[in-house]
């Protein structure tokens, strides 16, 4: 019985030295090492670098703050000692053991410790003067605004001595910083205005094209430049495409106090979509450029206008330029106010000679007054300071029913002085039998009232038929005038 019980204690004992020995080994291995080690070392708090982005690409990498440490030696050494310090990777599994957080991974290139990882321990010393700094090296593959843990490892290089402490971690957080560009000026194009918001960071501009006899007075192409937040040392390019989005549009239609809809799609074409800026300039020397088919365009009519939205884009090719979207900062919005206009049967201001008609038969009406004191009657009283005005809404119309048909070879128009932006510039003129079916006979574009007319000197409009029309009733449909009210003192014809 007492073997028995001895030979059960003597197997407990080894079973027990068994485990102790056991632990004992466990805890001597790297994660033991590591856990002692990382406190040796008097370092940085998390350092700190900016990576530059064109795109998704880096293009600098600057460090602003470097991480370091010392290197401490396990004795005073009796002469130079040289360690050695390596990125290791390996050890971001015992790093996330200890701390309980994966380190993020980076490319063998991200990290580089100055002096190729060197530092000399004087004689007489223990612990190095100067400290080990590690730098970003290449941003491309980072995360931006993220802390990267950097592994060291240390040996000795050279001379005798230990070190006291095998592993360090430093930590480096990597801000970004998006080399952004945004539209550009327009260049100068015929009958091509721009539209200024000296708070804006978008641009605006719009052809005012008419198409008078099957002839456009504006131009087809219009060019974007395209500019950087600041000047780097590479060039950089920037691609545009056509923006077909209804919050863009949406967007401008406020901006403008518009009703304008999407040019539609085959009245335009991108010409050249890409744009480069040279390094160390803000703005590119060659242009985006897009060209107008006016011949795919039905007329617009008073704010129903076009627009062609263009955008800074880099989704086709990562590498191009970020675009800057602050307040549709990257986008250019090319308004197209397209009148289409046959004079047909009209000559304007060149001449019309004749008997004055009768007007003792003749009464106006129109499709509106402003008030009453303006009523169209008004254009048939005699007098040069009275006259027919209409509402703020174009297009406004006076009909004359000249009580018996007349072989007409025109009219002619006196404008009124009491304001100088109430005037008639564009006019479409109807003739009537019957004053229910009516024959379109063309524009009339009596222009601008001369700035040094007067009441008693005025700058008489007029308006030739090359063809003499017979008709009852007359019916001008005023399309257009300075200030969005037409007005008009008298109408008198030929025959």
């Amino acid at each position: 019985m007492k073997k028995k019980i001895s030979l059960v204690f003597h197997l407990a004992l080894a079973l027990l030295l068994f485990g102790l020995i056991s632990c004992k080994k466990e805890n001597l291995g790297p994660l033991e090492d590591i856990s002692k080690d990382i406190s040796q070392f008097p370092s940085s708090i998390t350092g700190e670098a900016t990576a530059t982005f064109v795109g998704l690409k880096v293009i600098q990498s600057v460090t602003n703050a470097a991480p370091y440490t010392q290197v401490q030696l396990k004795d005073v050494t009796s002469s130079p000692v040289k360690v050695k310090a390596v990125i290791d990777t390996t050890l971001f599994p015992y790093y996330e053991e200890l701390y309980q957080v994966k380190p993020i991974s980076f490319p063998k290139d991200a990290f580089k410790i100055r002096n190729d990882g060197i530092l000399e321990i004087e004689a007489g010393k223990s612990i190095s003067t100067d400290s080990l700094f590690v730098d970003l090296n290449n941003g491309n593959g980072l995360l931006p605004d993220e802390v990267y843990v950097i592994p060291l490892k240390f040996s000795i290089e050279s001379g005798n001595g230990e070190v006291k402490g095998k592993y360090a971690f430093l930590k480096m957080k990597v801000k970004a910083v998006y080399i952004v560009g945004r539209m550009d000026q327009f260049s100068t194009e015929k009958n091509f205005s721009k539209y200024y918001d000296r708070f804006a960071k978008y641009i605006m501009g719009g052809f005012f094209n008419t198409r008078m006899n099957g002839v456009d007075d504006a131009s087809k192409n219009v060019s974007m430049a395209v500019k950087l937040m600041q000047s780097i040392n590479v060039d950089v390019t920037a691609e545009a495409i056509e923006d077909r989005s209804l919050v863009s549009l949406d967007f401008f239609n406020k901006k403008r106090n518009a009703k304008s809809k999407l040019l539609p799609e085959g009245s335009y074409k991108i010409v050249k979509n890409k744009a480069t800026i040279k390094a160390n300039q803000w703005s590119s020397q060659d242009s985006i450029k897009v060209e107008i088919d006016y011949d795919k365009l039905e007329a617009t009519i008073g704010n129903e206008t076009y627009v062609l939205i263009m955008k800074i884009d880099n989704s086709s090719d990562k590498e191009l330029l970020a675009p800057d979207t602050v307040e549709m900062a990257n986008r250019a919005f090319i308004e197209i106010n397209h009148k289409i206009i046959d004079t047909k049967n009209i000559i304007s201001n060149d001449g019309l000679t004749g008997k004055d008609i009768d007007r003792s038969k003749w009464t106006a009406t129109s499709s509106g007054n402003f008030d009453t004191e303006t009523t169209a009657s008004k254009v048939l009283d005699g007098k040069g300071d009275t006259y027919w005005r209409s509402p703020r809404v174009m297009p406004q119309d006076i009909t004359i029913n000249m009580g018996d048909s007349k072989l007409v070879k025109g009219f002619s128009f006196t404008p009124q002085y009491n304001d100088s932006y109430d005037d008639f510039r564009e006019v479409k003129v109807y003739s009537s039998q019957d004053g229910q079916t009516w024959e379109f006979q063309g524009y009339f574009l009596a222009g601008s009232v001369y700035w040094d007319s007067s009441v008693e000197k005025p700058d008489i409009k007029t308006l030739r038929f090359i063809n003499p029309v017979e008709a009852k009733y007359f019916k001008f449909q005023v399309m257009d005038a300075s200030n969005g009210i037409t007005a008009i003192a008298e109408i008198n014809g030929k025959e």
